[in-house]
């Protein structure tokens, strides 16, 4: 969809198969007109989904309003906003995923869309309204460039001239109503509103000047920004047309003497772990700051109006933080430390301070990463590979491995809450080591098939696993130490495939979730409460308080469930809207001030949690976290001997230091004296020429007060030779005014005179013409008359001649 320049007016494009363009009023939600794009497209392919750490098939139809896609930029956001609720309520930040629709086809997505060549070519892109004519539509895609116009109450496809057929992939529209268009080939092509072809850039980058496709563009200033497929953008600027110009080919106008188009100036590549496309670009209001948004889900930004901003040194930054690509597996947090560490399909762990809303440590691996644990120290984690599982110390700024254990493609391990033991699940089996000597104190075997989760007991003394051959089981801990491990109990329901199961703070209720729909309380290997909910719910989380329950999804959904359960068979609960995809991971904070979620979507979620029914000097009460960090013995040596080092160079920069100041001291009194010296006589010799100037003064205010009176007399004397002399001039003046007159007077009594007989000979002059003037008048008019007669007596005779000879010739 999109708004015209005034927001009066929207246009919008349906989808497959419809593909109808309507444009609408936007203030009275009135549809003004509508036109079909296309007919007779074959429905795409049904989506397919890896599941990669998923161990079993969701066969339920997902409404399509409950699996929503957020369109948004800053995904992944690790701040948090409070919002209270009526008994448990969350407060999320809302990390909204990239919309997937604007994401482009790149190795690293796991979703793969199969399509019919039908439906691919005849993809729309984009839709748009002309800012300088709100009733044009414009819409690209896949072979696909068409302009509607909004004429008598419909929209007509404005005829073009011929396009060549190209996959568009974005557009924006110029100040001059031009249309610049980007396409996956690497061409950047502008177009007049009618359709002709104007310029052609070819988008090269990189020192070897390989053609990349353009994915995004942006209009500022007088500049052109062009997102391309392997993490670069291009800047080109507007200038005036240069036939030298190879990489510019222009149609010139024979009207124009010449015409502007757009040249390269500069490329700026992103920082990103692999080549992504640039899916969208933009600016704020004040035009000072661009942001950019990858398809793996990054965000940089650059400063637009600094003077360096072309020079080579100008890079665009990461907004926050890298954030995860692809699905989230695995999330976990400690005790002793505000951290959580994920793993995902991007190959990475990325560990997370979720009070400081930063990321401390990322690590990219070779192999597959399914699953992490962190060690309530905050010190160590758990990760399970897909060739071992892996025990690493969590350094300043690095995951250094130090324990490999023979257990391959581990999807679930968890440090207990003591952080002395660890459970380690491969495929139908659960081995439990000791965290200080590694060693495998015993094997829990019971499921027929892969395990699913595995949750340990506030005490460690329990541990509960679940598994998809629909059995729940909670094992008994207390002789571990002599190596004996038992079922304390065991529920077994082979129509649901259970994901995750929890018990309470006392070990004496279970509570499983898995594919129908259900959330089940088992207690002495009964279910004793069965909610029935209208998704799937995927995992499951219980407060170390033993006070709320939490659920996620399949839709991506948190739903804080009532707790403890009650007796009715559905389940009441509070939802809150997350994910845009199916919850993979969910847990709490060790004070219960915070819940995390991650998802398939790729996003971590951070909520605050408010517990009414909780007492407020407990939720007053501050946890001790600790600051420490493990350091290798080789770094430490590294980092002592680099001190010492450090310290002699301290040294001897303050020996070489002090004896360069005793120098330049030396050096100073010195050059003090000369100059101290210098100065005094120049005061010396400026108090002398003071003297000297202060008598001249003197001696030049006395003649200048007598100049000044000598001055006076002579201009007293001028003023009274001037005064009299005016006087003189002034009696005669009057004397010939008198004089004037006179004489003004005796020539108009004379002039009244001439003026009377004048008009006394007109008045007869006059009446003589007149009377002459009549007489010829009707001298004339005598003569007309005679004229007339004759005429009419000329032309009777005529007559009477022309009808006798008629006669004679019939």
């Amino acid at each position: 969809m999109g708004f015209s320049l005034d927001a009066k007016m929207i246009a919008t494009l349906t989808g497959n198969p419809d593909w109808t363009v309507y444009l609408w009023i936007w203030d009275k939600a009135k549809v003004v007109a509508s036109v079909k794009a296309f007919s007779n497209i074959s429905t795409p392919i049904k989506m397919k989904k890896d599941s990669a750490n998923t161990s079993f098939q969701y066969s339920q139809n997902i409404d399509s309003s409950e699996s929503k896609t957020f369109s948004g930029i800053n995904a992944h956001s690790m701040s948090t906003v409070s919002k209270q609720n009526a008994s448990s309520s969350l407060s999320v930040n809302n990390n909204s995923q990239i919309d997937n629709k604007t994401q482009l086809n790149i190795n690293n997505i796991d979703v793969k869309h199969d399509y019919s060549i039908s439906a691919l070519n005849s993809q729309i892109k984009e839709i748009s309204i002309n800012p300088s004519d709100q009733f044009q539509v414009l819409i690209i895609g896949n072979q696909v460039f068409r302009i509607y116009k909004y004429l008598e109450g419909t929209l007509k496809q404005v005829p073009l001239p011929k396009i060549e057929n190209k996959n568009y992939l974005c557009h924006v529209w110029t100040s001059q109503s031009q249309i610049i268009t980007g396409t996956n080939d690497g061409h950047i092509l502008i177009f007049d509103n009618n359709g002709d072809l104007k310029q052609d850039i070819v988008n090269v980058v990189g020192p070897d000047n390989n053609t990349r496709g353009i994915s995004s563009l942006m209009l500022f200033k007088n500049s052109l920004m062009a997102g391309c497929n392997n993490s670069t953008i291009v800047l080109y600027e507007k200038k005036t047309f240069d036939s030298d110009n190879e990489n510019v080919k222009n149609k010139k106008s024979s009207q124009n003497n010449y015409m502007e188009f757009y040249e390269k100036v500069k490329e700026f590549s992103l920082n990103t772990e692999i080549p992504a496309c640039v899916i969208n670009l933009t600016i704020n209001p004040s035009g000072d700051t661009i942001v950019c948004a990858t398809s793996n889900n990054q965000i940089f930004s650059v400063i637009s109006i600094n003077s360096e901003f072309k020079s080579d040194e100008t890079r665009f930054e990461l907004l926050s933080q890298p954030f995860h690509y692809g699905k989230i597996y695995s999330l976990d947090t400690c005790i002793r430390k505000p951290l959580i560490v994920t793993c995902g399909s991007d190959k990475s762990i990325r560990i997370w301070n979720y009070l400081e809303n930063t990321n401390e440590i990322t690590k990219f691996f070779n192999d597959d990463v399914y699953s992490v644990s962190l060690h309530p120290s905050g010190l160590n984690i758990l990760a399970g590979f897909s060739d071992k599982l892996r025990l690493m110390n969590i350094l300043i700024d690095d995951l250094k491995p130090y324990k490999e254990f023979n257990i391959r493609g581990c999807k679930e391990c968890k440090f207990s809450n003591g952080g002395q033991y660890f459970a380690a699940a491969y495929r139908n089996c659960v081995h439990i080591f000791s965290t200080w000597s590694f060693e495998n104190l015993c094997s829990l075997k019971g499921h027929s098939s892969r395990i699913q989760s595995i949750y340990w007991s506030l005490d460690d003394n329990y541990i509960i696993t679940s598994g998809i051959d629909g059995a729940v089981y909670q094992w008994s801990l207390k002789d571990i130490i002599r190596g004996e491990c038992k079922k304390e109990s065991e529920s077994f329901l082979k129509s649901c495939m259970y994901s995750s199961a929890v018990c309470s703070g006392d070990a004496k209720k279970n509570y499983a979730v898995g594919s129908d729909k259900t959330i089940k309380e088992i207690q002495d290997s009964q279910i004793t409460k069965e909610l029935t909910s209208d998704v799937v719910l995927t995992k499951m989380a219980i407060s170390n308080s033993g006070s709320m329950l939490f659920v996620g999804t399949i839709t991506g959904a948190i739903r804080v469930v009532k707790f403890p359960l009650m007796e009715e068979k559905v389940c009441e609960y509070q939802e809150h809207k997350a994910h845009s995809d199916s919850v993979t991971a969910i847990c709490t904070s060790a004070d219960d001030k915070y819940l995390f979620s991650a998802g398939m979507d790729g996003t971590i979620y951070m909520y605050k949690i408010y517990d009414k029914e909780t007492k407020v000097t407990q939720r007053k009460k501050e946890e001790i976290l600790s600051d420490e960090i493990l350091v290798s013995r080789t770094d430490a040596e590294e980092q002592v001997i680099m001190l010492s080092d450090l310290r002699k160079k301290v040294e001897d920069l303050k020996m070489e230091n002090d004896y360069q100041l005793r120098l330049k001291d030396m050096n100073c009194n010195e050059k003090i004296k000369e100059v101290t010296g210098k100065l005094l006589q120049e005061i010396d010799s400026l108090k002398m020429a003071t003297a000297l100037i202060k008598s001249e003064k003197e001696k030049e205010e006395n003649m200048f007060a007598e100049d000044m009176n000598q001055e006076k007399l002579k201009h007293l004397n001028e003023i009274n030779d001037l005064e009299n002399i005016h006087k003189e001039k002034i009696v005669t003046e009057f004397e010939k005014y008198k004089a004037l007159e006179t004489k003004t007077s005796e020539l108009q009594e004379s002039w009244k005179n001439q003026i009377l007989t004048l008009n006394l000979e007109k008045e007869t002059t006059l009446k003589e013409l007149t009377s002459q003037y009549d007489l010829k008048l009707k001298t004339k008019q005598d003569e007309i008359l005679k004229v007339r007669i004759n005429f009419i007596i000329y032309y009777n005779s005529f007559l009477y001649l022309y009808y006798n000879i008629i006669n004679i010739y019939k």
